[in-house]
């Protein structure tokens, strides 16, 4: 997982960036 895209998330200043990031998630983990 790339760190950048972690703290992304955990700043919370890149909304756009976290909403792919999670639409990405649940194409590889729709169980999630």
């Amino acid at each position: 997982m790339s760190s950048s895209i972690q703290l992304r998330l955990k700043d919370g200043s890149q909304p756009a960036d976290a909403t792919l990031y999670r639409e990405l998630v649940d194409s590889l983990f729709p169980s999630s």
